[in-house]
């Protein structure tokens, strides 16, 4: 399969830019296992073997007893309603039965399809000579908690073997994920930041392993590595949406609240990395533009009121943010201006946070006159 494909919708103006992986599995229960996350939704296709049936449309094999067994393609979406360990799925030009029930003695082969939306392209008016990239359309909630970041790079499975321990919709315990994700690096590629993000998604992601991830990046993108490391670190951050990973950690952080030391510690080192992102897309003329950012930061600044390092890193990321005009428009909705001038009086001796609180302040002042955003500044 192309790894890269764009389809026109059909209002003619947009284009959108896909990136279909596949991963095949012959094992019933790991199949079972990927349809039981997202039920009702067809993505993975099985090739299944229903005894005593025939049809000039379906291929038909002998068994070893000589009965004939019919092939057919199904695309699987849950499992029976009524008898446990059958999966069922839709087959295509079938009008006596649609629908598809069979167990493990049944299935063949299957493959699993993981289509991702990379980019849009939308007409600027000027016929297909002037399309511009949009930003990447946000991913629900509800898809995120499903597990959207179960994507697979060239290195992982989606599966893992049956009785593997898992206590949410993981494909992998988080020990294997980051075991995965800390291979040593001397050099930031592509693979590594696909891993990166796959260990931010984890719903079991924290400690001292992800922590150890975030500060190696932290070094490359800063700089302490050399410019040619660091060009290559930004380039491979901005063709994986990292920052879209970043913020579904911040938000599910700010939803459980951990008073874990490592946890409070990959908060700030996140909040800086997206504070460096932010700059670097701002110098090139496209100020990063990421929906609903500054309420996560909001939401992060009032659950860790009193961490100097948490506060100091949400404000100087917000400081980089709002340069575009989106952000400065969500942030006069939002209760920013009153969290920062409290983080900026509850911590006087953090001199960063000083200076990058009343940056803030200033924007939102000089854009807005909101009394509340005025009344803080001043």
């Amino acid at each position: 399969l192309n790894p890269e494909l764009c389809f026109r919708v059909c209002d003619g103006k947009r284009l959108i830019g896909i990136r279909l992986e596949s991963q095949p599995s012959t094992v019933f229960e790991d199949l079972r296992r990927f349809v039981s996350r997202m039920p009702g939704t067809a993505r993975a296709v099985a090739a299944v073997a229903i005894p005593h049936r025939s049809s000039s449309s379906l291929d038909t094999f002998p068994d070893d007893q000589g009965m004939h067994d019919t092939v057919c393609c199904s695309a699987i979406f849950r499992e029976d309603y009524h008898r446990p360990g059958m999966l069922v799925g839709r087959v295509p030009g079938s009008v006596n039965t649609p629908l598809c029930a069979f167990t493990a003695a049944e299935l063949r082969c299957a493959v699993v399809l993981d289509p991702q939306i990379t980019r849009e392209l939308r007409c600027a008016g000027g016929g297909v000579g002037s399309m511009q990239d949009c930003m990447s359309l946000p991913l629900r909630d509800e898809y995120l908690h499903l597990g959207s970041w179960l994507l697979p790079d060239e290195s992982t499975s989606v599966f893992v073997q049956a009785g593997a321990g898992m206590g949410h919709v993981a494909a992998k315990p988080w020990a294997s994920v980051v075991a995965e994700a800390g291979d040593f690096a001397p050099a930031p590629t592509a693979a590594w930041m696909r891993r990166l993000s796959v260990a931010l998604g984890h719903p079991d992601a924290d400690g001292a392993e992800l922590l150890a991830l975030l500060r190696l990046l932290h070094l490359w993108i800063d700089g302490h590595e050399g410019s040619e490391v660091r060009s290559s670190a930004m380039a491979c951050i901005e063709a994986n949406s990292l920052p879209k990973a970043f913020f579904a950690y911040l938000r599910r952080a700010s939803l459980t609240r951990s008073a874990a030391s490592e946890e409070l510690e990959a908060i700030a080192e996140i909040a800086h990395i997206m504070r460096v992102i932010a700059a670097e897309a701002s110098q090139r003329g496209k100020p990063l533009m990421l929906p609903n950012a500054v309420f996560v930061f909001c939401d992060i600044m009032k659950a860790w009121p009193s961490v100097a390092p948490v506060q100091a890193g949400c404000v100087g990321a917000l400081a980089q943010l709002l340069r575009a005009r989106s952000m400065v428009d969500e942030a006069l909705r939002s209760d920013l201006p009153a969290l920062v001038n409290l983080a900026v009086c509850a911590h006087p001796r953090t001199a960063m946070l000083q200076v990058d609180g009343a940056r803030v302040l200033q924007i939102l002042a000089s854009e807005s006159d909101s009394p509340v955003a005025r009344g803080a500044a001043k």
